[in-house]
């Protein structure tokens, strides 16, 4: 079982990974990375789309409401935590800022 946090923390990197964060006045030391992905969601609203293909999402009509999200640009960590906390954390390469995303029961 999971509970979604998405929370702003503070972490700080050793080379280039978060080693420990801090989250609702805690300090989070990370015994172990378990797990590492990417995830790049709605690229086609990026500048670097090129003119036929920026056409035809222009005159395919108006886009859902559902659509109308910003672009994301996430690398994601499952992580092993010292006290006790097992949890996902990203960081957003498009705000810069990094998220407390889930917690693991």
């Amino acid at each position: 079982m999971t509970r979604r946090y998405r929370h702003p923390i503070r972490v700080h990197l050793k080379n280039d990974q978060p080693y420990r964060f801090t989250w609702r006045d805690t300090t989070y030391r990370v015994r172990a990375i378990l797990a590492v992905w990417h995830l790049r969601d709605r690229w086609w609203s990026s500048a670097s789309l090129d003119s036929s293909t920026s056409h035809a999402l222009a005159t395919a009509g108006p886009a859902p409401r559902q659509c109308e999200q910003q672009e994301s640009d996430r690398l994601y960590y499952r992580l092993d935590c010292s006290p006790d906390l097992h949890c996902e954390i990203y960081h957003d390469r498009a705000s810069g800022l990094w998220i407390l995303d889930r917690i693991y029961d």
